[in-house]
């Protein structure tokens, strides 16, 4: 009898029906993860019309247990014994590695490699005449978006080594090897005929053809070699960027090492102009933007979108990009720039971080292009206008000049001087935010009182002050206040001193504004991608990364609690300075940028994101953290904004409204 697993598959079907076709009465048992059915059933059906007596089984194959009884009681019902297995099974999740977790890389492994061993250990006692898995190429030149499919593919090829030294311990039976195959025509895993096109271009490699599959696999077994790299096409074009003449006669080993190196030799190899060219012309806006736009149209063409609609800033794999769509936009890039890197993709994530590889791998060939070309020959390509950003009051934000590499450590570059028009035109992203709000822990939370246009203002809660000490309906009645409703946040006596490396004796002299600063601007660096260390890397030069930090404050109340123990005689001393809530964050990060607390009144926050922009797009500084901060935790403030009659009796900002009497200070 033999055993195919992945029985149902592309691969398994065809080899079920040469076995059918070719042994004398066979048994077939055929292995998948789905459960029976009407096609099941009917491919069972077309194997006995064949001669063979054929049966499938759902099994798990990554359960031991589950597949030693399966084959146990299967053995026992039909008084046969196993004479070869045929190991098709498999699972392939296209994406890049950096975008894969640990569930996803280890389904792909499962069947490779969980499946590979109980295979063996259930049939360890089987006279096997062979043993034979179903590898692909990919386990020997690679693929930047199959990362733990070659990785399964690996193991097999190893696997296939180990199980000819047990063979040899007669502790098996069955000559074992693994085939490298590539595409099929009519196998399970097809792919677009754009890839075809351009792995046909590219290397040379076309699918096999059913009849050349099966040719070649006997041709695999006459070879008796444990491993065997299968591939179709143009011999040559095959030979000089995946083999190579000289490895040729050497072992499985040496094969796989020497095929990897010529691959990245050929993948590492560019070519450059002979033309002595203006190095300011590559510098110059006009060439960087036809780069971005012509990169643009060569994305647009294979994501079918248009290209206004593809942000250069956002990560490709937003716009659907995949290992599939990377190889054949690497194709089409390379019938311009000729031979490129095959992870290209995989190494840079957005369209601008392409865009500065191929400006400084390439200059010759864009200024080929784009360099001397009048205004009116240029091509004219669509444009994408920048979306405006509205900020939130009393959020901490961070506006960097340059996107980071998605999980990567970012770095920071000395940005070429532009007019004042070039400074106008820079765009500014935002890509981390974190805040607090009245009834709102968090941005997520924000948005959906937001949306639910809930009305967060309460009464004032007991822990800042009891307010019926201060309360008087009496508007001219001096110490008290007429009004007890606000916004009022939650948590803001709640601080984590020793993770800021603050002693908490410090950390309860230091204001409730300060701390909840410092803490949602550390948060705000986690969001966009960042860490401490990775805001100190250098830009080039000798000057360390310039970030500023810029604190929109209004009121500073704390003291008046330190003025308050000084009158019962304990004597306390207590910062009387806003500016070191800019400070404290620039310090704790080790920042070097600018570091400005900005009091404009009511305006302080929006002061400080404007100046944050004005010193981004002036060059001033790499990256900045900007937003405001505004924490009423004394009575005092209530009782002198009712004393210049300020305070609103309703509970709502009405100071401009028919009827208004009045505001209420916004809290945080």
């Amino acid at each position: 009898g033999y055993i195919i697993s992945g029985g149902l598959g592309g691969l398994g079907k065809l080899f079920a029906k040469e076995v059918a076709a070719q042994a004398k009465s066979p048994r077939i048992i055929l292995l998948g993860r789905s459960k029976s059915s009407a096609e099941s059933d009917m491919f069972v059906e077309e194997l006995s019309s064949m001669g063979a007596t054929a049966q499938y089984v759902a099994v798990d194959l990554c359960d031991l247990a589950s597949v030693e009884k399966t084959l146990k009681n299967l053995m026992k019902e039909q008084g046969q014994v196993v004479n070869g297995v045929i190991h098709c099974a498999g699972n392939l999740q296209d994406n890049f590695i950096i975008n894969k977790d640990k569930e996803e890389f280890a389904s792909v492994l499962a069947p490779k490699v969980s499946g590979t061993t109980n295979l063996d250990v259930a049939t360890k006692s089987q006279p096997l005449d062979f043993f034979v898995m179903f590898s692909s190429i990919s386990g020997v030149i690679g693929n930047p978006g199959q990362s733990d499919y070659a990785t399964a593919n690996c193991f097999q090829d190893q696997f296939a080594l180990y199980r000819n030294h047990l063979v040899a311990k007669k502790q098996r039976s069955g000559y074992s090897f693994s085939i490298n195959w590539p595409l099929w025509s009519e196998g399970s895993m097809s792919v677009s005929d754009a890839t075809k096109d351009a792995l046909k271009i590219d290397l040379g490699m076309e699918p096999l053809s059913t009849k050349q599959g099966i040719e070649l696999f006997y041709a695999c077994f006459a070879l008796s070699r444990p491993q065997v790299f299968v591939v179709g096409g143009d011999i040559e074009k095959l030979r000089a960027n995946i083999l190579n003449l000289s490895i040729k006669n050497e072992s499985s080993d040496d094969l796989r090492q020497h095929s990897l190196q010529d691959f990245d030799k050929q993948a590492a190899s560019s070519i450059a102009l002979s033309r002595n060219v203006d190095a300011t012309i590559l510098d110059s806006d006009a060439l960087i933007q036809s780069a971005v736009q012509f990169l643009k149209q060569q994305l647009s063409s294979v994501l079918k979108l248009p290209a206004r609609k593809i942000d250069e800033k956002a990560a490709m794999e937003k716009y659907g990009m995949d290992s599939i769509l990377a190889m054949s936009l690497t194709s089409q890039l390379e019938t311009t720039f000729g031979k490129l890197p095959r992870t290209l993709f995989f190494e840079y994530q957005t369209l601008q971080e392409l865009t500065d590889y191929f400006l400084k791998e390439y200059r010759d060939v864009f200024i080929e292009l784009f360099g001397e070309r009048s205004e009116q020959e240029k091509p004219k390509f669509e444009t994408h206008q920048a979306s405006q950003t509205t900020q939130l009051k009393n959020e901490s934000t961070i506006l960097p000049t340059l996107r980071k590499r998605r999980n990567a450590i970012p770095s920071f570059k000395t940005l070429s001087s532009a007019t004042h028009k070039g400074q106008e035109d820079k765009e500014i992203a935002v890509i981390g935010l974190s805040g607090r709000y009245p009834q709102a822990k968090d941005i997520k939370s924000y948005w959906q009182n937001l949306k639910e246009a809930k009305d967060c203002i309460t009464l004032v809660p007991k822990d800042r002050w009891s307010w019926e000490e201060y309360y008087s309906d009496d508007r001219t009645e001096a110490g008290k206040h007429y009004s007890k409703w606000g916004g009022f946040i939650e948590g803001v006596d709640e601080f984590d001193p020793l993770f800021f490396n603050i002693s908490p004796r410090e950390a309860s002299l230091i204001d409730p504004q300060e701390r909840l600063f410092l803490q949602h601007a550390w948060m705000a660096i986690e969001d966009a991608g960042y860490t401490r260390e990775s805001l100190q890397i250098s830009r080039e030069g000798d000057l360390p990364a310039q970030v500023g930090v810029y604190v929109g404050v209004m009121y500073g109340e704390y003291q008046l609690f330190g003025a308050e123990e000084i009158q019962k005689g304990n004597r306390i001393g207590m910062t009387g300075s806003l500016a070191t809530i800019a400070n404290r964050v620039s310090y704790t990060l080790n920042l070097h940028g600018p570091s400005m607390t900005v009091d404009t009144m009511c305006s302080s926050a929006l002061t400080t994101i404007h100046l944050a922009c004005e010193d981004l797009k002036n060059d001033r500084v790499d990256m900045a953290i900007a937003g405001g901060v505004n924490v009423t935790i004394h009575p005092s403030k209530y009782l002198m904004l009712s004393a210049g009659q300020f305070i609103s009796t309703k509970g709502h900002c009405e100071s401009f409204g028919e009827g208004g009497d009045g505001y209420i200070p916004a809290e945080g």
